[in-house]
């Protein structure tokens, strides 16, 4: 049984009663896992539920009290429509991720997670959008993948990393993480930035280490092991102006770019774009961003701030910022934009950009 500290809930392998306001979900199980939901004092069963033809491993939740459940299911478990993955993929079992309302009375999505042979997911971690890391023991040569994955073969039963979007229909990224046979990941937690952090247990010589590492081989028949699996792109900011000098009260358009080089997709990009002393704000334009604050009109102080959900590999995030020259005629205005990311970047030395005006 796991624990979660929010509220108090729970799931377990095996059925408990009385249930109460539950969803009852059709399957092929004699022992199906539960969700519970009990009051903070512990006095108070809010509500509970079966989830038949699944045993249940890990539990989550998110600040709106959704419960996502994780662990290993059989063919007859109920999924959602339009789910990553509707129909069993083979084997003894596949892991599984179900998210409940905050009543317990209704799946926000429900999908298995596997191929050919037999998985089970481990752990489960929750990040702030939603999305549910997860690690998971596998048998399947056909695991479901993403495009990037790290290591994309397995022989014998290996560990696996996979994140599976909100709405439950696609996956952030997927990738095994084991090398031969016998590995395990048992664990997974996760950073502001959201790398993740799995550990488990591993009988391979060819377990994959990073240079320097504080254990570089297998020295029992089976070993601990804790990798670090990080989503990073590299955000380059470019900036260019309309004009290289201005009258004084004449308008400068400043066409930034923020550009992801490689090699993940970025999440919650931030475009800062502070009002330079010499000029006052004039407007923004983000045609492809998810939105800008600004300060007000003919401010001479405060920040342009832009942003981006997602910012896939390759792809540019475009802002134009209008400045009014108030300086001193002669003078010349360095104007510096900024971009950073939830998601780690790898070089953040190209994360901003500036170049300069002359007031005439």
């Amino acid at each position: 049984m796991n624990e979660c500290a929010r509220g108090g809930y729970y799931v377990s392998t095996t059925c408990c009663t009385p249930l109460r306001g539950a969803l009852l979900l059709s399957g092929l199980c004699a022992k199906p896992a539960f969700v519970a939901k009990l009051s903070p004092d512990g006095r108070r069963l809010l509500y509970s539920t079966l989830l038949r033809g699944a045993s249940g491993t890990a539990i989550g939740v998110d600040s709106a009290g959704q419960a996502f459940v994780a662990g290993s299911a059989r063919k007859g478990f109920a999924t959602t429509t339009g789910a990553v993955q509707v129909s069993f993929g083979g084997g003894n079992s596949d892991a599984f991720v179900t998210k409940l309302n905050p009543a317990g009375n209704a799946l926000q999505y429900s999908t298995f997670l596997g191929g050919s042979g037999s998985d089970v997911a481990r752990d489960l971690v929750l990040n702030n959008l939603g999305i549910a890391f997860l690690t998971v023991s596998t048998s399947s040569p056909n695991f479901p993948l993403r495009p990037g994955a790290f290591r994309v073969t397995r022989q014998g039963t290996t560990s696996f990393v996979t994140a599976l979007r909100a709405d439950g229909r696609s996956l952030y990224y997927s990738s095994y993480l084991g090398g031969g046979a016998n590995s395990v990941g048992s664990g997974i937690a996760m950073d502001p930035a959201w790398n993740a952090y799995v550990v488990g247990t591993t009988g391979n010589e060819d377990f994959p280490v990073t240079a320097h590492a504080f254990q570089p081989t297998r020295l029992g028949s089976a070993d601990a092991f804790w990798s670090k699996v990080v989503i990073a792109g590299d955000l380059r900011a470019s900036l260019k102006s309309n004009v290289v000098s201005v009258p004084r009260n004449g308008v400068v358009t400043y066409n930034a770019q923020i550009t992801n080089l490689s090699p993940d997709g970025s999440d919650n990009i931030v475009f800062t774009n502070p009002i330079p002393k010499g000029m006052s704000y004039a407007g923004v334009l983000s045609a492809n961003g998810n939105g800008c604050s600004q300060p007000s009109m003919g401010a001479t102080n405060g920040a342009v701030s832009c942003h981006k959900l997602r910012l896939e590999k390759g792809q540019t995030f475009y802002v134009n910022v209008y400045l009014r020259a108030v300086g001193t005629a002669g003078s010349t205005v360095t104007d510096i934009v900024k971009s950073s990311a939830q998601t780690q970047d790898l070089l953040p030395s190209n994360n901003s950009a500036a170049i300069s005006v002359r007031i005439r």
